[in-house]
């Protein structure tokens, strides 16, 4: 795990100076926050004029995911609970928006796919909240889990959309004992 282990070798040409407007602290969550948003954006396989949801958007992974679907030209349907987070996704180019706050108000946002289903979920919502966007998931759609906690199990996810694609990414080691968690050792992503 390279980046995990305390040393690290490296050529000057995979180096980068530090920016001071950054922390030491801030500076070592970049790899896993961009790995886990290129894994999960290349595993569902999205590509130009197709939907992706992307709840809870207005966090580190989510706002990386933004980024590449943007750059992609997939629709991103997102959504996040304050309204501060809601004029930074809107800074971030976003015109689908819906909170993320309550199941009523998270179902009212699938108003904005008009009446077209998605192609992925980067899915980072859980327990209760999870049925939401899997319900706006077409058969053929991947749904991506980064969330960490209270996450369905894979079996779970395909009782619910047999057709569905399920990935659990977590690049980091920080969900081998989380509950629902239960991709056997070396499937991890």
């Amino acid at each position: 795990w390279g980046s995990c282990a305390s040393f690290v070798l490296a050529t000057p040409g995979r180096c980068a100076r530090l920016p001071r407007c950054i922390s030491f602290e801030e500076a070592v969550t970049l790899p896993i926050v961009w790995v886990t948003a290129s894994y999960a954006t290349g595993d569902s396989r999205i590509h130009a004029g197709q939907r992706a949801i992307l709840p809870s958007a207005a966090g580190g992974v989510g706002l990386v995911s933004v980024e590449l679907l943007h750059w992609l030209s997939v629709r991103v349907h997102a959504s996040a609970g304050r309204p501060f987070k809601h004029a930074l996704l809107r800074a971030c180019g976003l015109r689908y928006l819906g909170s993320s706050r309550s199941a009523p108000a998270l179902a009212a946002s699938a108003g904005s796919l008009l009446g077209h289903r998605a192609n992925a979920v980067y899915n980072a919502l859980s327990d209760d909240h999870i049925p939401l966007p899997l319900a706006e998931l077409n058969e053929a759609g991947t749904f991506s889990e980064i969330g960490k906690l209270a996450v369905w199990s894979s079996a779970r996810v395909v009782a619910a959309c047999p057709a569905v694609d399920y990935s659990g990414v977590a690049v980091d080691e920080g969900c081998r004992g989380c509950p629902g968690w239960d991709i056997a050792p070396g499937a991890w992503m």
